[in-house]
């Protein structure tokens, strides 16, 4: 792929370039782009670091101590909601103890910046982390009237978890039925 990018290059362009590498399975020339893009001042190279460190590949051992890291530099560049989705997300990765509580907080700053279904599925992991499961079924539902399918089942299993089964089920029912419809 391609490992070097000319100065004249726009970030936007560069940022792509690392991009495709990275999606291309090439996360060392990833990388190395992304510090390149941290050198010229582009906060997007942060959120490709997090990526990077936070699920490993090629090599690269997963590392959410520096994905963290990388997440806050981000948070502070760009002020909008998906960094903390990000941290959040770590966070919930992590077993040690106040991470849960830590994901939250991350939450509610994102909540703060911005409201659509990428964030209430975040909340809907979130609360069933917690074991609130009406709670994160909620969270779930609003993510699927934001359009996320996604947030369709997850509601029904934390229906289900939470004892509400006939609820999990008729939701599993009208996904079976309504789902590919959507698709169409």
């Amino acid at each position: 792929m391609e490992d070097d990018l000319p100065k004249s290059m726009s970030r936007k362009k560069q940022a792509d370039i690392a991009w495709r590498n990275l999606f291309a399975g090439e996360r060392r020339a990833a990388r190395d782009m992304a510090r390149q893009l941290i050198a010229d001042g582009s906060s997007e190279g942060h959120m490709l670091l997090g990526v990077i460190n936070e699920y490993g590949g090629d090599g690269i051992p997963v590392d959410l101590d520096t994905a963290i890291v990388h997440y806050i530099n981000w948070a502070y560049e760009d002020r909008h909601g998906a960094p903390y989705r990000y941290l959040a997300r770590v966070h919930l990765k992590r077993s040690r103890d106040g991470d849960v509580e830590r994901a939250g907080a991350y939450l509610v700053e994102a909540k703060k910046l911005e409201r659509n279904g990428a964030l209430y599925l975040a909340l809907g992991a979130y609360f069933e982390c917690r074991g609130e499961w009406v709670q994160s079924a909620r969270c779930n539902l609003i993510a699927l009237f934001y359009g996320r399918i996604l947030g369709m089942r997850r509601a029904a299993a934390a229906f289900t978890k939470g004892g509400y089964a006939p609820v999990g089920w008729v939701l599993r029912a009208f996904q079976v039925v309504v789902g590919p419809l959507l698709y169409i």
